[in-house]
């Protein structure tokens, strides 16, 4: 007669995934990795064992979001807390997935002598592969207040979170390494030091370079290498990108339970569009010109896919508004960008400085760390004026105050700081949406210039990219993440 996996097989390999109930504390290749800046905001909202919650934490694979709940661990068990009262259970095991979020918890409890149920930490991590898992976990909060329970996935859970458990999940997204965190965690602040701009008539925090051609280098490294945690620690993964992207990146996300549920039938032509996309990340894209570079594929269907990338933190997609800052009626065309730039090195190839995406790659990582702000709905201008043909890259306005915006020309270059009155696009957008000031970024020039009493000021990519990370951490932190 065959055997059935039983409480105590599972007992057993949580004993293994949880070291810390016989040893006292966890792995060393947890304790010892340098912690994201991240990592402070992060910790107090799963330390909160007061506040009827649990705490969800969404991001793309890869970005660290495990190796941060383990060094929580590490914290707690130093904090005092019992070791045999935390615990963690991945579902990525699909051992654990015919069991109830509740059941697993007895288990634990059962494992440990543990028979209190106050005083815990459970961590779920892949908790997207468990069916029903936002009301069993609202139903542990209910039961349970006198414990923590944290839920990590690497799926967009928001829908369910929704239509389900209001006021009873805080939710988190952690995103890939911000260029502010790789320059700290590669100890190369002493390239930049902070200083003042003036933007709209206003004295504001900014940064400049003590060495702008070797901060520029850093920055190249970043787009191809800086993003995942683990790229950045280990060389031996920089040289193998096809084998972290085969092991990882795309096959225990795409080729995943998740892309039958989501409607995912053909997992060639959803890789044919993650390539397209990849290859022209920050371009501008339409259904039909998509449909005919991967064979024809239904619009529909295509549709159908990226809503699924965007689901598991693959790719985003911005919106085209016109010269007077308007949406269009008929949404034929769209901005697509992978979620962070290396995602485009670890699917494709390592980029130059010359290469000629990277005007592309460059939005791509403003636009991935400008989103960690939240407070802005961003799109991109494009318009035909007669025979004017006119675009500008980033578009941001307030959904709290409509008549605040910002426009943002992304270039790798130093063209327009050079040529100035090329900015024809520019000029029209500012000067029609009464725009006092704007930006453009640049190589390596700095400085302002005035047309038409709107200020115009050139900015390092660099240096904003560096900007845009740093302001995020602090928004969060003022938010209290």
């Amino acid at each position: 007669m065959l055997q059935s996996i039983t409480s105590e097989h599972v007992l057993e390999r949580l004993r293994q995934e949880n070291s810390w109930w016989a040893t006292g504390q966890v792995d060393e290749e947890y304790a010892f990795l340098p912690k994201r800046q991240y990592y402070d905001l992060l910790f107090p909202l799963i330390r909160d064992i007061v506040t009827r919650r649990a705490a969800v934490l969404m991001g793309q694979k890869r970005v660290g979001k495990t190796v941060m709940v383990h060094q929580a661990i590490d914290s707690l068990l130093k904090k005092g807390v019992s070791p045999h009262q935390i615990a963690y259970v991945s579902f990525e095991n699909p051992m654990f997935r015919k069991f109830k979020l509740r059941e697993l918890f007895d288990i634990c409890k059962d494992g440990t002598g543990q028979k209190d149920s106050n005083g815990w930490y459970v961590i779920f991590d892949s908790i997207e592969y468990q069916k029903d898992w936002e009301h069993q976990l609202e139903s542990l909060v209910d039961s349970y207040s006198g414990s923590k329970f944290v839920a990590v996935a690497s799926a967009n859970l928001s829908q369910h979170l929704n239509e389900s458990g209001f006021g009873r999940f805080s939710t988190v997204w952690i995103p890939a390494l911000t260029f502010y965190e790789y320059i700290h965690l590669q100890n190369l602040q002493h390239l930049v030091i902070p200083t003042e701009m003036e933007w709209k008539g206003n004295i504001t925090s900014f940064f400049q370079s003590t060495n702008i051609n070797l901060f520029n280098e850093h920055f190249i490294k970043y787009l191809n290498y800086g993003a995942y945690p683990e790229l950045l620690w280990n060389k031996k993964a920089q040289i193998s990108l096809p084998q972290f992207l085969k092991s990882d990146l795309l096959n225990k996300v795409i080729q995943s339970p998740l892309t039958s549920l989501n409607g995912v039938q053909n997992l060639n032509d959803l890789y044919a569009l993650l390539y397209q996309i990849a290859l022209n990340t920050g371009s501008e894209f339409s259904l039909e010109q998509l449909s005919q570079q991967l064979d024809q594929i239904e619009k529909n269907t295509i549709k159908k896919y990226l809503k699924y990338l965007e689901s598991i933190f693959m790719i985003q997609i911005i919106h085209r508004v016109d010269l007077n800052g308007k949406p269009y009626e008929r949404a034929n065309y769209m901005k697509i960008h992978l979620t962070n730039p290396t995602l485009r090195s670890v699917i494709l190839s390592p980029i130059s400085a010359t290469d000629p995406i990277m005007n592309q790659l460059l939005e791509t990582a403003i636009f991935s760390q400008w989103v960690l702000k939240g407070e802005q709905n961003i799109y991109y201008a494009g318009w035909i004026n007669g025979r004017m043909q006119g675009n500008v890259e980033m578009i941001g306005k307030s959904p709290i105050d409509r008549d605040y915006q910002w426009a943002l020309k992304i270039q790798w270059s130093n063209r327009f700081f050079d040529s100035f009155f090329d900015l024809k696009s520019m000029f029209a957008y500012c000067e029609t949406n009464k725009l006092e000031d704007a930006i453009i970024t640049t190589i390596d020039k700095s400085g302002s210039k005035v047309s038409n009493k709107v200020k115009y000021h050139f900015i390092p990519a660099a240096l904003y990219v560096y900007s845009l990370g740093y302001d995020s951490l602090i928004h969060k932190a003022h938010l209290n993440f």
